[in-house]
């Protein structure tokens, strides 16, 4: 998956999420989910990644609910979660979002303009400080 053929043509969320906590741990995915008909009729992509597997990236996409008893039905997620494989962690590493004392990916939300910009630190990507706060504004039209 290539961002470049989003540019010129929408503004692009990008969350990245602990692959081990999952996307239901995410409070950023999460609220982006609840708003997520709004978020798209602004022509605003989301893309949630993580060092979770395919496999367990499909089930959040595709899940709607448990059978099984005392397990509450959960939503899926309407947007692409993509895997970032560790341990190279090569996007991870690209956005600034690897840890390398720790040896572990970090969390962060990113806001890419219609034109490719992307608040930096000097070349590194920033993440959005209150990334629920840049999604209202992103609802509001502003």
């Amino acid at each position: 998956m290539r961002l470049g053929s989003y540019i010129g043509r929408h503004r692009i969320l990008v969350v990245f999420y602990d692959g081990e906590a999952g996307a239901e741990k995410n409070s950023t995915l999460l609220y982006i989910r609840e708003n997520y008909q709004a978020i798209k009729k602004t022509g605003t992509v989301v893309f949630g990644i993580s060092t979770a597997i395919p496999q367990l990236n499909r089930v959040d996409i595709r899940t709607t609910g448990s059978k099984q008893i005392g397990i509450h039905p959960r939503k899926p997620f309407p947007f692409p979660l993509l895997t970032d494989l560790s341990p190279v962690c090569k996007v991870h590493h690209q956005w600034g979002r690897y840890d390398e004392t720790l040896k572990r990916p970090l969390q962060g939300t990113f806001l890419i303009d219609r034109v490719g910009l992307v608040a930096c630190v000097g070349r590194t990507p920033k993440p959005l400080f209150s990334p629920q706060q840049i999604i209202d504004e992103i609802i509001s039209g502003r």
